[in-house]
């Protein structure tokens, strides 16, 4: 898979010197690539997700070929846990409705005389009073 094209190579290799020998024993691991900032964390999320390789076209070959790749967003690269979607409140069911209150039927035979009862409490004692 291709992630970036007509990269240009601003260091290659361990030596801060160009003029220091090179050991062939070790092979060059570090390549530092001119890249804007979309273009470097499509090489970080490579690197994290396996091997990068480079590969070196002909200087005349200028051609950039259309490749469908999405943006890498931080979620990809880690940095940010990723969104979900915001779930429904939950449904909370509605309680059934009081029952209607019915008047006591002895309450409706005292309302209709205009008396009221009053319960008088004295110690244990318990006395009820009819009044107007």
């Amino acid at each position: 898979m291709t992630i970036l094209q007509n990269v240009k190579v601003i260091a290659y290799g361990r030596q801060l010197d160009p003029s220091a020998k090179v050991d062939a024993a070790t092979r060059p691991t570090v390549a530092t690539l001119l890249v804007s900032q979309e273009e470097a964390q499509k090489v970080v999320l490579a690197q994290q997700r396996g091997r990068i390789q480079l590969v070196l076209r002909n200087g005349l070959d200028d051609k950039v070929d259309e490749f469908a790749a999405e943006p890498v967003a931080s979620v990809d690269l880690g940095i940010e846990e990723p969104r979900k979607a915001p779930q429904p409140a939950p449904v909370k069911p509605t309680p059934p409705p009081d029952p209607p209150l019915r008047p006591n039927a002895s309450k409706a035979a005292k309302a209709d005389d205009d008396t009221h009862t009053v319960r008088i409490y004295r110690g244990e004692k318990m006395t009820e009073e009819k009044v107007k």
